[in-house]
C-alpha cells in the first residue's frame, strides 16, 4: 500500500466507517484496510440491499451480510442487531468463501439474536408496494428490506433468535407469518408456491444455528479486555430515513447514533469516526438528486468509474461533488476522519465542478441539507458551483505531494469547506483504485 503512516487504533476503542453520500462510496475497501488493525468487525445495519466491494490481487469479492473483513484471517465478524437477515444469502455466502478455502465457524462470524428475519413474502410485499406507487417509485433493491423492518416496528416479525425453538416450532412461526403476510398484505391472486418456499426458507435459517448469540455482552467485554473494534456501515446518510431524502430512502440508520443505538454500546467507546465520500457523486434508485449529470460526463464518470450496484447490477446515476451533502453528513456523524475515494476517474478532465452550496426557492443560499422545513425541500435546490482545474493522471502518484498540483488542490479544497469553527474533519485517505495498494494514507 502506498502510505505515508499507518492508520492508529487504540486498544480498547472503536472506529466507524460511514457513507457521507448516497451509499456506495467505497466503504468496503477502507474497511478492508482498518480490519487489519481490528480484532472484531461489525457490521450494524441494513440488509442484503448492501453490496459491499473489495479487490484482492485483481479478484473481487462482494458481500451482502458477511461483514467485508472475514477475508482477514483471525478476525472475528459481528452481524448486530439492526441487520435483516436473508438466511439464504448468508448461507450461500458462507458456502461460498469456504469453497475458496476459507471456513467459517462460530467463532470467526457471531449473529446477534436480535436480528429480523426477511421471509420470501417480505420480497412480494416490496414488489406489490412498488407497484401501488406507480410513476412515484422508490426504487428499491426488491430484496424484502423495507418490509422486514416495517415488520419489526409493528411487532409482527421473527429473530434470528426463535430458530433456536427448533425447525418444529419455527417452522410453524414462519408458516404463520406468510400467511399473514398473503392475507392481508398482497392481492388474492398472489403466485406463490407456500410449501416449497416455506420449506426452503427453514432449510436454510436452520443453518444458521450454530452463529447465534449474544453480540452486545460479547462486544462489551471485549473492549473491556482491550480488543480493536470496527463498526462497517452500510449506505449513506443520503438514505437515512430521517436525515435523507425522505421517501426515497432506506429503512434502517446508516449513521453513528443508528449503530450505537442498534449495537447498544457506549459512545465514549468510539475514538475516530471516518467518513467515506466519491470524488463526486452517484446515487441508485429514485429521489432528488442536485447535482446529477445527464450529458455525457455523467455518462463518463459512470463509464470509468464501473458505477454500476454491487446487488442489482443497476447503472448509478452520476454527478459532481455536493457538498452541502458531505457537509451536513460530517457534522451529523461527528467526522473525525475522511477518506475521499475514486479521485482518478476525475483523472482527464479538463475542468471539475463542485457544488458548495444550494440556490433554493427565492435564491436563498443554504450550506447545509434541507430536509425539515418543506416536503422533498432537495428537489427544489440549485447546486451553486466552483469551477476548479481538472489534472492529467494520479497513476503514478505515491505520496500526497506526488499527485498533480490541481488534484491536490481539489482535496485540500474538499477539506477546507467542510471546515467549521468547531469541527475539523482531517483528510486521512485517499483512493485512487480499486486494490488495496491503490491507497494513500496522510
Amino acid at each position: 500500500m502506498r502510505k505515508l503512516h499507518q492508520p492508529q487504533f487504540k486498544s480498547g476503542t472503536m472506529q466507524g466507517v460511514f457513507g457521507l453520500q448516497w451509499g456506495d462510496e467505497g466503504k468496503g475497501k477502507l474497511v478492508d484496510i482498518l480490519a487489519a488493525l481490528a480484532d472484531i468487525i461489525v457490521r450494524f445495519a441494513g440488509g442484503a440491499n448492501a453490496g459491499h466491494t473489495i479487490v484482492v490481487d485483481g479478484k473481487k469479492i462482494v458481500t451482502h451480510l458477511l461483514p467485508s473483513s472475514i477475508m482477514h484471517s483471525g478476525k472475528v465478524g459481528v452481524i448486530g442487531q439492526g441487520v435483516v437477515i436473508i438466511p439464504e444469502i448468508l448461507v450461500s455466502e458462507i458456502a461460498g468463501l469456504r469453497q475458496m478455502g476459507i471456513t467459517i465457524t462460530p467463532q470467526d462470524l457471531r449473529l446477534s439474536g436480535a436480528c429480523h428475519l426477511t421471509l420470501p413474502t417480505h420480497k412480494l410485499i416490496d414488489a406489490h408496494i412498488e407497484d401501488l406507487h406507480s410513476g412515484k417509485k422508490v426504487g428499491t433493491t426488491g430484496r424484502g428490506i423495507g418490509p422486514t423492518y416495517a415488520d419489526m416496528n409493528h411487532r409482527l416479525g421473527l429473530r434470528t433468535q426463535d430458530i433456536l425453538l427448533g425447525e418444529e416450532k419455527f417452522g410453524q412461526m414462519v408458516r404463520s407469518l406468510m400467511q399473514l403476510h398473503l392475507q392481508h398484505f398482497l392481492p388474492a391472486n398472489t403466485e406463490f408456491n407456500f410449501v416449497i418456499e416455506l420449506q426452503n426458507f427453514v432449510q436454510a435459517a436452520m443453518q444458521l444455528a450454530p452463529y447465534v448469540c449474544e453480540v452486545r455482552p460479547f462486544i462489551q467485554k471485549e473492549l473491556e479486555r482491550g480488543a480493536r473494534v470496527l463498526l462497517e456501515g452500510a449506505q449513506g446518510i443520503g438514505l437515512d430515513p430521517v436525515h435523507g431524502t425522505y421517501p426515497y430512502c432506506t429503512s434502517s440508520f446508516p449513521t453513528v447514533g443508528g449503530a450505537l443505538a442498534y449495537l447498544g454500546l457506549d459512545h465514549r467507546y468510539l475514538d475516530h469516526v471516518w467518513g467515506v465520500v466519491k470524488a463526486y457523486t452517484t446515487r441508485v434508485g429514485e429521489g432528488p438528486f442536485p447535482t446529477e449529470l445527464l450529458d455525457e460526463t455523467g455518462g463518463g464518470l459512470r463509464e470509468r468509474g464501473h458505477e454500476f450496484g454491487a446487488t442489482t447490477g443497476r447503472p448509478r446515476r452520476c454527478g459532481w461533488l455536493d457538498l452541502a451533502l458531505v457537509r451536513t453528513a460530517c457534522i451529523e456523524n461527528g467526522v473525525t476522519d475522511l477518506a475521499v475515494t475514486k479521485l482518478d476517474v476525475l483523472d482527464g478532465l479538463p475542468e471539475i465542478q463542485v457544488s458548495v452550496a444550494y440556490k433554493q426557492f427565492s435564491d436563498e443560499r443554504v450550506y447545509y441539507w434541507p430536509t425539515e422545513k418543506w416536503p422533498n425541500a432537495v428537489a427544489y435546490c440549485t447546486p451553486d458551483y466552483r469551477q476548479l482545474p481538472g489534472w492529467p493522471s494520479t497513476k503514478n502518484a505515491i505520496s500526497l505531494d506526488e499527485l498533480p498540483r490541481a488534484a491536490h488542490a481539489y482535496l485540500k479544497y474538499i477539506e477546507h469547506q467542510l471546515n467549521r469553527p468547531c469541527f475539523r474533519p482531517r483528510l486521512s485517505l485517499i483512493s485512487l483504485g480499486p486494490e488495496r495498494d491503490q491507497t494513500l494514507m496522510v
